[in-house]
């Protein structure tokens, strides 16, 4: 049942007078926060038992982009890199040495490594066997 509704201000600030129902001293209170379309951008944590005083901080932030992903970043730094080798014989050394200059922590690299070798294998239209991932720049995931 809700207690009340309020937007926020232009600070992203906001208070929700509420009153118990009659014959209840402590409900199980929690917020949501709704953009213009009515869809839940955040919802705070549970307060159970609370009384008639309570405080509830929600951080709202834009879902819909945070951004390029990990494997985007590092595909974006190091296709470049590895443009026209054969990715099943890169070695630790290779991984140290593309480590050292871009600053990408070696387990994203041996993560986007692995990732493009299996993606070589089991892309529809590849050739299976042999195949040595020398298409690291072309796109095909």
């Amino acid at each position: 049942m809700p207690l009340g509704s309020q937007a926020t201000d232009i600070h992203g600030q906001y208070a929700i007078v509420y009153e118990l129902p009659a014959g209840i001293s402590k409900v199980d209170l929690f917020v949501r926060a709704y953009d213009d379309q009515l869809a839940v951008m955040a919802v705070s944590a549970l307060i159970v038992g609370a009384g008639g005083h309570e405080t509830l901080d929600l951080t709202i932030s834009d879902q819909r982009f945070r951004g390029p992903s990990e494997f985007a970043k590092v595909t974006d730094a190091l296709a470049p890199l590895v443009a026209g080798l054969k990715l099943d014989e890169l070695d630790a050394n290779d991984v140290a040495l593309i480590v050292r200059n871009t600053g990408i922590t070696r387990e994203s690299v041996t993560a986007w490594i692995a990732a493009k070798r299996l993606a070589e294998r089991t892309s529809p239209g590849r050739h299976r066997a042999g195949r040595g991932g020398d298409s690291a720049s072309d796109g095909a995931f």
